[in-house]
């Protein structure tokens, strides 16, 4: 798991100062997610930040967290939404459209809807809806299948 001061020092090189900052946080985050422990994934949810000015590194992270297994991830995605998306909503709509594109998490996601807060999940299909007429459709299947 991902020690406290490691956490501090990827917090403090995700301002992206120096391109060294930037190798270090791909570097570490690649290392971290090496021994696929989910205990991580939530550490490593709270590096999103969409006032970054280096998205490219933050696509680092996607990549690193659609690394583990898929219903790993999903399963962690759904437990936290609300603090995802209160420091990032901008990555939690990136982060929950490629679960939505993806037939295999698409179904996890389906499967353990109802193990997540459904005021967070309206909330975060409110605003799919308003940003990405395409998923219109699955999220209103979302929705029937979180009132079912």
């Amino acid at each position: 798991m991902i020690t406290d001061q490691e956490y501090k020092k990827l917090k403090e090189a995700s301002l992206f100062r120096t391109q060294e900052n930037v190798n270090f946080f791909e570097t570490k985050v690649w290392e971290f997610v090496q021994n696929k422990d989910p205990q991580n994934i939530p550490i490593l949810l709270n590096l999103f930040d969409d006032n970054t000015r280096s998205t490219n590194v933050m696509y680092t992270l996607v990549h690193a967290l659609e690394s583990y297994e898929d219903e790993v991830y999903v399963k962690e995605i759904l437990k936290h939404i609300k603090k995802i998306q209160e420091n990032a909503p901008f990555w939690l709509l990136g982060l929950f459209c490629e679960i939505l594109n993806n037939k295999s998490t698409f179904m996890i996601l389906k499967k353990k809807i109802k193990t997540s807060n459904k005021e967070d999940l309206l909330k975060l299909f409110d605003l799919i809806e308003k940003e990405s007429e395409h998923h219109r459709g699955v999220i209103q299947e979302l929705r029937q299948e979180l009132e079912s």
